[in-house]
């Protein structure tokens, strides 16, 4: 699908999101944002594989559900294929690789940050999301996970051949890990990813 109708099935796809929210839940729009490298060629992307586990054998994870995993899992998996791109075979080196966060409340005792890597907050049990080992060089304003608002949902995007975020889009403080609605989770999920692809450089210097 050439990237100019997948903007406008993007826009349109928005469009229905917030009219389905403002109906369907009476809330205000969601506040959501993105940042991204802007020398990457999004329209390379092909296919999209999750990025794997990378957390400290000591740290304990007391907010972990496997059912909001799923959820949100399942929702950026929807939202990735409508724009184009599918699940990557096994065996098969991804395009893509994906990570996600949920700020939360930091636990009681502190953790050692020197453990992790720098700029991705304190760990498995600080977060919702997992530690995951990647760079940021070419993402603007970068933040910190531990410098969000409580509740945001934070999803990245990552090139596996730089190992560097190229696309990073949040939501801001909208999740409860401890109210789980699937309905919510597609919605705010679905509002984040309605900002990728994000426009070529030839589009934004149209604007």
């Amino acid at each position: 699908m050439p990237i100019t109708s997948r903007l406008f099935t993007k826009v349109i796809h928005l469009l229905f999101l917030i009219c389905s929210i403002a109906l369907t839940t009476g809330c205000a729009i969601l506040d959501t944002r993105n940042s991204f490298d802007h020398t990457a060629v999004f329209q390379s992307y092909q296919n999209f594989g999750w990025c794997g586990i990378q957390a400290s054998p000591d740290t304990v994870n007391t907010n972990y559900s496997p059912l909001l995993d799923q959820m949100v899992k399942a929702a950026v998996a929807t939202e990735l294929v409508r724009d184009g791109l599918r699940p990557a075979d096994v065996g098969e080196t991804p395009d893509l690789m994906i990570a996600y966060d949920i700020a939360l409340d930091p636990p009681q005792q502190p953790i050692n940050e020197a453990a992790y890597a720098p700029g991705f907050g304190y760990g498995y049990s600080y977060w919702y999301g997992y530690r995951y080992d990647y760079g940021f060089t070419n993402l603007p304003d970068f933040q910190r996970i531990s410098d969000y608002a409580l509740g945001t949902l934070v999803i990245d995007l990552i090139d596996p051949d730089t190992n560097e975020v190229v696309w990073r889009g949040w939501a801001v403080s909208v999740i409860d890990p401890l109210d789980i609605k699937e309905g919510t989770i597609s919605r705010v999920v679905a509002s984040i990813m309605a900002q990728y692809p994000p426009p070529t450089s030839t589009q934004r210097l149209l604007r």
